[in-house]
């Protein structure tokens, strides 16, 4: 479903929404995205860890995104909502005894 939400958002945003199913997606992700989101599925196993980072990833690549797609289509990034899941998201991770994911990094 995150992938799905991710490809869609993506779609949407830079103006390729599809008409037809999920088995024709690379025609309307583009080269460059479909490899984001190919990349940010990269499983090192089925173990926390992994699942962990791959969240993370999608995460970072609809972040990365995000501020573009806003600023196309005239709307104000809500940087105050991100930063605030952000924080909550790092500090169940911590709780978990967890390393930060690369997506928390400042940029």
């Amino acid at each position: 479903m995150e992938v799905t939400l991710a490809a869609d958002i993506l779609m949407t945003g830079y103006g390729r929404p599809r008409d037809r199913g999920v088995k024709v997606l690379n025609a309307y992700l583009g080269d460059e995205r479909r490899d984001e989101i190919e990349a940010a599925l990269q499983l090192q196993g089925l173990n926390t860890a992994s699942l962990v980072m791959a969240h993370s990833a999608l995460a970072g690549v609809i972040r990365k995104h995000g501020r573009i797609l806003a600023a196309r289509h005239g709307f104000a990034y809500p940087l105050t909502l991100e930063e605030a899941v952000l924080r909550y998201v790092a500090q169940e991770l911590q709780e978990m005894a967890w390393v930060r994911a690369p997506m928390f990094a400042k940029e």
